[in-house]
């Protein structure tokens, strides 16, 4: 029974995240991970905090995404058979949406941010993958935050930041983690679209589907 509770979980997220299904209905953490994804504090440049999905709040809500077709299904299926999980930044992407169907707009702020967080460093990894290792390095250091990611984009011309990044992510996610702010429906939608703009520049949603044996 095990094995199957671990393959539906697999399958689950794979689905949710392609299709935008939320059909984990009994889903109490959306983490499938075994270690903690540590984010550095923005109020603290020395401290850092657990963002591992399992620390999102309880989602039960069911939302309709797009029809599931036979290949996709098929996909998914075969991703789970091989215990492979998708990536990080994909599933607080997946999680953000659920805490949206549920409501919990200041939490789904929050994870929004860190797939955002996670995307940029990806996109910085990528870009600065022939770069001294040192040099590589201390500038990763020194742009922990959202903002210093960013800027740190901006900077080196790697990606492409979104215009409203600021007001619609950045802002929003920083008074929600460290304030405790009330979200709106509207900002929590907002700060996905950003953080989903950002993840499938790192990753796109494209190619997490692998191409059909033949």
């Amino acid at each position: 029974m095990e094995q199957i509770d671990d393959w539906w979980e697999l399958f689950s997220s794979w689905l949710e995240i392609i299709t935008s299904h939320n059909i984990s209905t009994k889903r109490t953490s959306g983490g499938i991970r075994a270690e903690p994804i540590w984010i550095w504090d923005a109020s603290d440049s020395t401290s850092r905090r657990n963002a591992g999905v399992a620390q999102s709040g309880q989602v039960y809500n069911q939302t309709a995404g797009a029809p599931v077709d036979v290949t996709t299904m098929e996909a998914c299926m075969r991703l789970a058979a091989d215990g492979q999980p998708p990536p990080d930044m994909w599933m607080f992407i997946r999680d953000a949406r659920s805490l949206i169907a549920r409501g919990d707009f200041r939490r789904a702020v929050i994870d929004a941010g860190t797939a955002a967080e996670l995307a940029m460093t990806e996109i910085l990894d990528q870009d600065l993958a022939t770069a001294d290792a040192v040099l590589r390095d201390a500038l990763i250091a020194r742009s922990r935050t959202l903002e210093g990611r960013s800027k740190l984009m901006k900077e080196l011309g790697a990606g492409a930041v979104p215009t409203n990044f600021k007001n619609d992510l950045q802002e929003p996610r920083n008074r929600a983690a460290h304030s405790g702010v009330p979200q709106s429906l509207a900002s929590a939608t907002k700060a996905l679209e950003v953080a989903t703009n950002l993840v499938e520049q790192a990753e796109p949603s494209l190619g997490l589907i692998p191409e059909s044996p033949i």
